[in-house]
Formats: C-alpha cells, sequence, structure tokens
C-alpha cells in the first residue's frame, strides 16, 4: 500500500520502505519499540508484517544466516498473510537482536 507524505522528499514512497529506512540506522532498543507497538496491536498478521519490516532494515541475508532460514522462507513468514508459528517468530526475533519477554 502506498501513503501519499507531505514530505516532498518522500512523496509517493511505500511506508514500508520509509520504515525500513528509518530503523536501518536503528539500535536493538529502536527495533524493540517498533516491534512492541506492532505485538500491542494483537493482529499477529501486522507483527508477523512488522517483524518481516525490522528482518529487511537488518538484511534478510544477514537474518537468514542468523535464523539458518532460507530467504524465501523469511519472506513468506513474514509477508503479513501467513500466521506463523511462535517458535519461528522467536527465531527471527532472536536473530534482530531483540528479546521478547512478558510482563504483569
Amino acid at each position: 500500500m502506498t501513503y501519499k507524505i507531505k514530505d516532498p522528499t518522500l512523496a509517493a514512497v511505500p511506508i514500508e520502505d520509509v520504515v525500513i529506512q528509518q530503523l536501518k540506522s536503528a539500535d536493538p532498543a529502536d527495533i524493540a519499540v517498533f516491534l512492541q507497538e506492532a505485538f500491542e496491536s494483537r493482529d499477529t498478521k501486522h507483527f508477523a508484517r512488522c517483524v518481516g519490516v525490522a528482518a529487511k532494515a537488518i538484511g534478510m541475508t544477514t537474518i537468514a544466516e542468523r535464523t539458518g532460514m532460507k530467504r524465501p522462507a523469511l519472506y513468506r513468514l513474514t509477508d503479513g498473510h501467513s500466521k506463523p508459528r511462535l517458535d519461528t517468530i522467536m527465531t527471527v526475533v532472536d536473530a534482530l537482536g531483540v528479546k521478547m519477554k512478558l510482563v504483569a
């Protein structure tokens, strides 16, 4: 989906591409905040897609190497159409340098 952004340097750029560019220079704490907000939506497909956005920012090849997964599998996992298993998502999140935890 393409969103119109008022900044003329970003006009008609897919919002996902903007976020990927911002996350490229982010540290793991920033990625954790991004994923926490996605997780709080309680939409598993959205969360998986956001994991994919973070993975693209780091580099899918790098994430594939860290997880032992093939790149096409990573793209399918994070395309927002599938409902990946929790253990698989946790593996990718770990490869992003972020830890998932539950708090009360």
